[in-house]
């Protein structure tokens, strides 16, 4: 057996070793043991329970929209003064 095959089956088992041992129970949202649609569903509500008081509702919604709309004022600001500049001519 050519040595390239013999490191790629390696790495490969390797890699598979790892994805089991590290990184699949991180996936494991709910701790039942199996990585599944539950475990997607619960990491979303997770994330998106954003006033964390373990209920994913409107005040969620409420608070989403008041970080994003701030943030979308200071960048339209910035457009805003970086268009009213005048550009230098170039004299040539």
């Amino acid at each position: 057996m050519d040595n390239t095959i013999v490191w790629t089956i390696i790495v490969g088992a390797v890699a598979i070793w790892a994805l089991y041992k590290f990184m699949l129970p991180k996936a494991d949202v709910n701790n039942d043991g199996k990585v599944d649609s539950a475990d997607a569903v619960a990491a979303v509500t997770k994330a998106a329970d954003v006033n964390q008081d373990g209920k994913v509702d409107v005040a969620d919604a409420v608070e989403v929209v008041k970080k994003t709309t701030r943030k979308t004022k200071a960048v339209a600001t910035k457009v805003a003064e970086k268009v009213k500049k005048p550009r230098a001519k170039k004299n040539g």
